[in-house]
């Protein structure tokens, strides 16, 4: 169970990621893994939304966590309408998730990928095995952060899963559809930043 109005307070003074080194973070909290051990998590705040529409949705903040117990590891961390999620990324263990099951009583889930059925479906990538000759091959790895604006649009069947009638108006909906997308865009870029050098956020006049 989380006491989301305590974790609010505590992450209003993460320092903007490029201020501090991640590392050097003031900002401390403690999250379980999937064994139900606290591990500590220095963190700055890193926005997955452009300046105009972060500050249209100011209620939905995203986060990046350097693990403190456990050196290797990192995280994404998101507080919004939607409640409290995470993601911890480790070279050593599967990967774990932090969800909200019961968002009126702010209970929580932990799991890893262990506990996560097996997939039926066997991916296989249809793409041409060639590397494009004028492309260069150490162009994916060379230090360089990326960022692309991105745009999406959902259908009202994703919009409907993220609501449970407790909206007052419009504009609540509207948050919590976009914090749901804030959500599974920050966990996205957890890898994507890590594999690939490429950091997505959301172009302002998404609406």
């Amino acid at each position: 169970q989380l006491n989301e109005y305590d974790l609010r307070q505590q992450l209003t003074s993460a320092p903007q990621e490029g201020t501090v080194a991640i590392q050097s973070s003031p900002v401390v909290v403690s999250i379980p893994n999937a064994g139900g051990v606290m591990e500590r998590f220095r963190l700055v705040q890193s926005s997955m939304m452009e300046r105009g529409l972060a500050d249209q949705f100011a209620s939905i903040k995203t986060y990046i966590g350097y693990n403190i117990d456990h050196p290797g590891s990192s995280a994404r961390f998101d507080l919004g309408p939607m409640g409290f999620h995470a993601v911890i990324l480790s070279p050593d263990r599967k990967t774990i998730y932090v969800n909200a099951v019961d968002k009126q009583n702010n209970y929580y889930v932990v799991f890893d990928r262990n506990g996560l059925a097996p997939l039926t479906d066997v991916f296989e990538c249809s793409a041409p095995g060639t590397l494009n000759k004028n492309a260069s091959a150490t162009s994916a790895d060379d230090g360089q952060l990326r960022t692309y604006r991105l745009a999406v649009t959902v259908n009202g069947e994703y919009s409907q899963a993220c609501l449970d009638g407790t909206e007052p108006d419009d504009a609540a909906r509207k948050a919590k559809v976009m914090a749901m997308l804030v959500t599974n865009l920050n966990r996205a870029n957890g890898i994507y930043e890590r594999d690939f050098g490429i950091r997505m956020v959301y172009v302002t006049g998404m609406e």
